[in-house]
């Protein structure tokens, strides 16, 4: 069986690299059996590792070679490949990023022989135009969730949930009634269930409208949808309540964390793990009256050292800013906003 050995070698050994760069080595072909070559294949590539499902990308990949090679031959090939735009190697506690440089020759009716080397990519402080991952979306292009319309749709939601979780337990009053003890507690289950999960989601939906009938209008301000490490970060909240309230806390919060998911369909589990959390204003426990304004402003320096953004389909590292008002007795308004964190 036509069989042979690869091996990389990379010019003085380099093997960090910063977008743009070339790298640049040998790809060294021990020939053990004759054999056809239809393509010796270099190629740089990334995935990622962790706790999440593998996600990768094939960034470039170039054919070195075709055609025949004989028993007993040492072949060398150079090349020199650039280095993308990113996503930048990153190591973290959920989600790892990492690139390779791999070399595969395809040869017909046998295992294709293959090499792999790890590379190192980091962008230079202030890189102008980073890959931030394929799963990426700019801030701006988020459409905000209308408050409105959210708090009409927990309305229907809510109304749903009642009558179907009604229905339900009116089934498993009757299979009660009929002596049917097993079908009377699935019937329950079942109802108690839908009625539970429904008024949990109608209340996430319509929290903020019903926390604005105290508060007023809320006035959540996040100028800027793009930050760099080593910059300052600000942000601002205010309100006028328009009914007394008590006031528990009021918060600015810059957030960032690490989201992994694992599995798939019914069967995904989304982890997560905390990165950072940095106050940017806070206020304390107060009493609010009509007309009284409260008012929060501040800022923050982002680490130079902090993870940058990154999405892919089941790994991300996310940056937000969070904002939240508690009141005593009475729904809590709440809103986060994502940005993104560049090098």
């Amino acid at each position: 069986m036509p069989r042979c050995d690869l091996t990389i070698e990379f010019d003085q050994g380099k093997r960090s690299f910063a977008p743009g760069d070339a790298i640049r080595g040998l790809i060294r072909v021990r020939v053990e059996a004759d054999a056809d070559c239809k393509a010796l294949k270099l190629a740089c590539a990334w995935r990622t590792h962790g706790k999440g499902n593998v996600d990768k990308g094939l960034v470039q990949e170039t054919v070195l070679y075709e055609g025949t090679w004989q028993a007993g031959e040492d072949r060398v090939y150079p090349f020199s490949i650039a280095v993308p735009r990113g996503p930048a190697t990153y190591h973290g506690h959920l989600v790892n990023v990492d690139w390779y440089l791999g070399v595969r020759a395809d040869i017909p009716w046998a295992i294709d022989p293959k090499a792999e080397e790890e590379i190192l990519v980091s962008w230079p402080e202030g890189e102008r135009s980073p890959d931030l991952g394929p799963a990426f979306s700019a801030p701006a292009a988020r459409r905000p969730i209308n408050e409105a319309h959210a708090f009409v749709v927990a309305k229907v939601l809510l109304l749903l949930g009642l009558v179907g979780g009604g229905g339900l337990l009116w089934e498993a009053y009757r299979s009660l009634g009929g002596k049917n003890v097993s079908g009377a507690v699935q019937y329950g289950i079942m109802g108690l269930s839908l009625a539970g999960v429904s008024l949990g989601v109608a209340y996430l939906l319509a929290r903020n409208v019903l926390a604005q009938r105290t508060l007023g209008p809320v006035r959540f301000e996040v100028p800027r949808q793009y930050a760099r490490r080593g910059e300052q970060f600000a942000a601002s909240l205010g309100f006028n309540p328009v009914a007394p309230a008590d006031m528990t806390k009021a918060v600015l919060k810059l957030k960032c964390k690490e989201e992994a998911v694992s599995g798939g369909g019914t069967n995904a589990t989304t982890h997560t793990h905390p990165l950072g959390e940095w106050v940017l204003a806070e206020e304390p426990r107060r009493d609010l009256a009509p007309g009284m304004g409260v008012s929060l402003a501040g800022r923050v320096l982002i680490p130079a050292d902090a993870a940058a953004t990154f999405a892919s389909s089941d790994n991300r590292v996310i940056w937000s800013v969070e904002a939240e008002i508690r009141l005593a007795g009475k729904p809590d308004w709440k809103k986060e906003v994502r940005i993104a964190v560049l090098p």
